[in-house]
């Protein structure tokens, strides 16, 4: 039999598992999906190939390897249940995990992260060092034998033994000169088939899979460690020198220079960590070694040391014994391989401990003060001493956890069960003494809720913590993993909404984000319970002031509520243009996050932008300091590298764009967006549009050709550029630009005249495409709607009533859409000579958004109804009424906003003439005579104008006011 049928294989198994189906096949066997009976859990059945069962020699050594590995019950292995050789067939069953191995996640997402090499590090580690103890060597460690458990985040080791006993002869079996392993990942001894391969051999292993899964490239094994760590930091320079010498301390060729185990090893990598000085411009070296970016406003200050509280977990005292535990080592080990899943602190090896314990006080039992003292000398924060007591019932177990320095208690907790339930004991000691505190001690909360099971408690945490460092994609992963973990986990759900509405990924998932978080609303914290209600209101009903009054409300009841605080800021910076309110009550907002929270990072890019808004240089440097003390990688902590050179070192500056074309789309729509405000110099607005040159140059697929190509357009009209632009529309569509894109364009030019892009029957053509439609296109038919107002009476109202036929019968509509109809009902209304009835539509309509769609969307900003507003209020002479309605145009809300720049800035400047505020009008012409500096064809001639009324009022005093 080569590989059996599931029918077979169930008849193999006893009957005991129903085999659903094959998952994968290879030379090195089979694995099935199948499920046990009676207990109804998943599991998976590697079948090994067909000679393994057929050698007496291998079966026995196939018995031996898999009873140890069945032996082996630790948090990150994979155990074995059951094995067994019929009929020529030897297959295992082990438990089904959900998820990757790490050669299929490095394949799919690329190189790791340096924390999450330290978590795998961590964690296969202490699964090895636990193998180890026990006498078990894997031999064949390598990335497709690590997984990635997916609803956990754990990282597991698999097949233990199993690669030995399909690869050796039959003469023996352990037989001398036979290489047992994977020969990418195998050390010299190992590969040369010596029959006393050790632990040894398992480092080299796992520091060849961390080499590549830092840079995606195995290491040269004909270099020294000392040349490796320099070929290491080469490809990853934001790698410390010291801990890049750690990590491939155990690839040298000769295993006495190795770290004897893998306590050493990770206890050499926590004390590289602790002596690396941190930059702020860690990341940075990898840029400059390509010319993308300089440093030089930030050289002068370096990181704090991290404030990650280290923790030494002291021997446990003990009575009695278990069977199968050595209390007096398994207590400490098993506690700080969990206290490792809590993120913000760092355990030391209880194997360090104890060394050094011993060989500083060899067999003397030590008071409460002399170990607090001992820990402290060790680098400990924080102690643990517990208590183990073994007891024909099972085990009791109690830990005090004290701070090292100061010397007094700061947390406790005992727990008890039967022998056979450590982990989940043990599990329970860290959630009392640690995960509970930690969630007092940031949700402000007497008494907070936590997950279930300790895995979702440090998902939890680590999203947490993702969040506040600006990592929103982590974090939403982070928060998945909880729900996945424990589904009915309220706050989870909340802090997933609030992260993706930093990353504004789409209508569709921000409203089921908000549903999820709805539905257990009665379980939230009263705090997040109203900011929930908040973000509902602007989400569903579109309504900023509304959802600001509450927010307000919100921090005047809970002054000390980070998240209010800052959802209140980004409102008030998003949406000034449209709330009408001075950045100032941004600032003040970001300010007061930042100040509750110092390690909340996405307050402090905030200040960052609007320090620079108001030229103060001092603030400017100060924040980018901040930002980069608490985030060194993400995307917005290049964007601020990058606005450090371009503001402090202008001579750099050709550096930072040269990089544009290697910076992912994220950076440059944000470097767009800063570099294109209103009031930007040439050279500053020039860096903006060569961001969006890059994005239209790279954009593949429809949507990102679409949105690429709106930004560049609409940031060519915005600049008077109106020839470039209609000859940038012409080619579009050979570039791959969707047709309903280009029609928009045409047909907004149409109904806005800014400028108009085409002939009145190429207009026509491109209206009648869009009025037919399908029915979701609703921004398509109001734009048709719009054009043949006044040119096919019927046609027009036949669009409109499908409108607001939709509107009636959609449950939970767009705001947006409702302030589309409301523009045609206005429209309606001023055609009826209703001048003022039309305003008034027009403003209720400038008041609700659909907020996720506004900064890039074609009209979600609502534009077109605010310029109307705009010119029929200075048309009707509304002169304050045409100033309020242009301030909204001064920030931009949406990117496209600048197409109207021209003609707006027109208006404004003249309603400010006829209300007598010459000062404003002056400034305003200024600053479109800046804006227009490389306009052409028609734009030439606004510019000329507007330097001519520059001119003459310059000439004349301002009067007082």
């Amino acid at each position: 039999m080569i590989t059996p049928t599931p029918e077979q294989l169930e008849t193999l198994t006893g009957g005991r598992y129903a085999v659903e189906r094959l998952l994968a096949a290879g030379g090195m066997g089979a694995v099935f999906v199948g499920r046990h009976r009676n207990l109804g859990s998943k599991v998976a059945i590697k079948v090994l190939p067909q000679d393994v069962a057929a050698s007496a020699v291998r079966m026995a050594r196939f018995r031996r390897e898999a009873a140890l590995a069945a032996h082996l019950s630790h948090p990150h292995i994979v155990q074995v249940f059951e094995f067994d050789a019929r009929d020529d067939v030897a297959y295992l069953v082990m438990p089904l995990i959900e998820g990757e191995t790490l050669e299929q996640h490095l394949a799919r997402s690329g190189p790791l992260d340096y924390t999450s090499l330290r978590d795998l590090m961590r964690q296969v580690g202490s699964a090895l060092a636990f193998a180890h103890a026990r006498g078990v060597v894997h031999r064949d460690i390598k990335p497709s034998n690590i997984l990635l458990e997916e609803p956990t985040g754990r990282w597991l080791v698999t097949d233990f033994g199993v690669a030995r006993a399909d690869l050796v002869g039959d003469t023996a079996i352990t037989q001398s000169g036979v290489a047992v392993g994977t020969p990418a990942y195998m050390a010299p001894e190992q590969a040369t088939g010596r029959s006393d391969v050790d632990a040894r051999a398992d480092l080299y292993a796992l520091a060849a899979v961390g080499f590549e899964a830092l840079t995606t490239a195995l290491p040269d094994v004909a270099l020294e460690p000392s040349r490796l760590a320099i070929a290491l930091r080469s490809r990853r320079p934001d790698l410390g020198r010291r801990v890049a010498e750690a990590l491939v301390a155990p690839l040298a060729a000769a295993r006495d220079r190795r770290p004897p185990t893998v306590d050493a090893w990770l206890d050499l990598l926590s004390q590289a960590e602790r002596r690396s000085t941190l930059q702020p411009w860690t990341a940075v070296a990898a840029l400059a070694a390509a010319g993308a970016v300089g440093w030089f406003a930030l050289r002068g200050s370096h990181a704090p040391v991290s404030g990650e509280p280290v923790v030494a977990v002291l021997p446990f005292a003990t009575t009695g014994t278990a069977r199968g535990l050595d209390l007096d080592s398994v207590l400490p080990q098993a506690l700080a391989w969990q206290l490792e899943l809590l993120p913000d602190h760092r355990v030391l090896s209880a194997g360090f401990v104890r060394r050094e314990l011993a060989r500083r006080s060899g067999d003397e039992t030590l008071s409460l003060d002399s170990s607090l003292a001992l820990a402290a000398t060790l680098g400990a924060d924080l102690a643990v001493l517990g208590r183990g007591d073994a007891t024909p019932e099972g085990l009791r177990l109690s830990i005090q956890v004290h701070d090292a320095t100061r010397r007094e208690p700061v947390a406790s907790a005992d727990t008890a069960g039967p022998a056979d339930s450590l982990h989940a004991l043990v599990s329970a000691l860290v959630v009392k003494a640690f995960a509970e505190r930690i969630a007092r001690e940031r949700s402000g909360w007497a008494t907070p809720s936590l997950p279930r099971g300790l895995p979702a408690i440090a998902a939890y945490f680590q999203g947490d913590r993702d969040f506040r460092h600006g990592d929103y994609d982590r974090a939403v992963e982070r928060f998945d993993r909880v729900i996945a973990l424990d589904s009915a986990y309220a706050p989870a759900h909340y802090k997933r909404m609030l992260a993706l509405v930093q990353l504004n990924p789409g209508e569709a998932q921000i409203r089921s984000a908000l549903r999820a978080a709805g539905a257990f609303r009665e379980r939230l914290d009263p705090v997040s319970r109203q900011l929930l209600d908040a973000y509902e209101t602007l989400v569903r009903r579109g309504d900023l002031e509304l959802a600001d009054r509450a927010m307000r409300d919100l921090v005047a009841r809970y002054p000390g509520a980070v998240d209010a605080w800052f959802a209140l800021g980004e409102l008030q910076f998003h949406f000034a243009p449209l709330l009408g309110t001075p950045l100032s009550e941004a600032e003040a907002a970001f300010g007061q996050a930042a100040q509750l929270d110092p390690a909340f990072a996405a307050p402090v890019a905030h200040l960052i932008t609007l320090a620079i808004a108001r030229d103060d240089d001092d603030a400017t440097r100060t924040h980018m300091r901040r930002y980069l003390q608490i985030d060194s990688t993400s995307v917005l902590a290049a964007l601020v590298r990058a606005g450090d050179t371009l503001i402090f070192r202008p001579e750099l500056g050709p550096r930072v764009i040269a990089s544009f074309p290697n910076r992912p789309r994220a950076f440059l729509e944000n470097l767009a967006f800063v570099a294109s405000e209103f009031g930007r110099s040439p050279a500053e607005r020039s860096v903006g549009q060569r961001a969006v040159d890059v994005l239209w140059n790279q954009a593949v697929g429809r949507d990102e050709k679409a949105r690429a190509f709106r930004m560049r357009l609409a940031a060519l009209l915005g600049s008077g550029r109106e020839t470039s632009a209609r000859a940038f529309l012409g080619d579009a569509g050979r570039a791959g630009v969707p047709r309903t894109e280009l029609d928009r364009w045409l047909v907004l030019g149409g109904t806005t005249a800014l400028p108009d892009l085409a002939s009145d029957a190429s207009v026509d053509v491109a209206a009648r495409r869009l009025a037919v439609a399908r029915d979701d296109s609703i921004v398509d038919q109001w734009l048709a709607a719009r054009w043949f107002t006044g040119r096919d009476a019927d046609l027009a109202a036949d669009l409109t009533r499908h409108l607001r036929q939709y509107l009636h019968a959609e449950p939970d509509p767009l705001p947006m859409h409702q302030s589309l109809v409301d523009d045609l009902e206005a429209r309606e209304r001023l055609a009826a000579g209703d001048t003022a009835g039309a305003l008034a539509t027009w403003r209720r309509a400038t008041q609700r958004f659909s907020i996720e769609q506004v900064p890039f969307a074609l009209a979600a900003s609502l534009w077109p109804l605010r310029l109307t507003r705009t010119r029929l209020a200075a048309a009707s002479g509304r002169h304050r009424e045409a100033l309020d309605a242009s301030e909204s145009f001064v920030r931009i809300a949406g990117f496209v906003d600048q197409a109207a720049w021209p003609e707006v800035l027109h208006v404004r400047a003249d309603a400010a003439l006829a209300l007598g505020d010459t000062a404003l009008a002056r400034n305003t012409y200024a600053q479109l005579v800046q804006l227009l500096v490389n306009a052409d064809g028609a734009g030439v001639a606004t510019r000329e104008r507007a330097a001519r009324e520059l001119e003459r009022l310059t000439s004349k005093p301002v009067p007082d006011r």
